[in-house]
């Protein structure tokens, strides 16, 4: 079975030893034909329901070893980005600690990990978040007092008796 990651748009890559493969087209009976991600390469490799069938491993480069795991670790920072509201700074120095000193300098600066964190939770958070979700305080006290489209309102009871 081939290995596969998932692009920045989120498509998917085939990665084979150091060389990570994007998708050409879709070939005859279900086979996918891959080709190297560097350009100027003509390898190719093909396909069917993820196992490889054909591979043209001739490349007229050479391979840039820890790009497989530096593409690996920005996923990771995207996801923990999604999935948890750990602060920015804390997704990326624990995520440092995935890569080791030999295939940092691969890493792009951290002002842009940064801003992919943030650029991922305010996408994630635009699609999923739901006025409904912020209506009530923790107590069960009703918060959400006009959901309108054009205009949110928030008040807690206690604080509108006073």
């Amino acid at each position: 079975m081939a290995k596969f990651i998932s692009s920045q748009k989120g498509n998917r890559k085939l990665v084979l030893g150091d060389y990570m493969y994007t998708k050409k087209r879709e070939g005859s009976n279900g086979k996918e034909v891959w080709v190297c991600e560097t350009r100027t390469c003509q390898s190719i490799v093909h396909t069917l329901d993820d196992a490889i069938v054909k591979s043209s491993t001739e490349h007229n480069h050479a391979p840039i070893h820890s790009k497989v795991k530096i593409s690996e670790v920005r996923l990771n920072m995207k996801r923990r980005a999604e999935e948890t509201e750990e602060s920015p700074r804390l997704v990326f120095q624990q995520s440092l600690t995935q890569v080791s000193l030999e295939d940092a300098h691969h890493l792009p600066s951290r002002a842009t990990l940064t801003r992919d964190i943030c650029r991922r939770r305010q996408n994630a958070g635009a699609s999923g978040a739901n006025a409904e979700d912020y209506g009530n305080t923790i107590n069960g006290d009703r918060f959400l007092r006009v959901n309108q489209p054009d205009m949110l309102i928030f008040a807690a009871q206690g604080l509108l008796d006073s």
